[in-house]
């Protein structure tokens, strides 16, 4: 019975996207990268992740109610 990791790494940084991705390279998560939080909430509906990494400064549009 084998469980499925996937991390979501956030950031409208390629360089931190980037560096996140060798910290987890070791490691059995599948990873995922989303530059905009727009492209995360899509991914995480379809991937449903079990960790999320995101940058608190992204530029872009601001989501609603935050």
């Amino acid at each position: 019975m084998g469980t499925s990791l996937c991390v979501l790494l956030v950031d409208d940084s390629k360089f931190f996207l980037e560096l996140g991705k060798s910290f987890l390279r070791n490691t059995p998560a599948a990873i995922l990268t989303a530059p905009s939080a727009e492209e995360a909430l899509a991914m995480a509906r379809g991937h449903r992740p079990s960790l999320v990494f995101m940058a608190m400064d992204m530029r872009g549009r601001r989501q609603q109610g935050h």
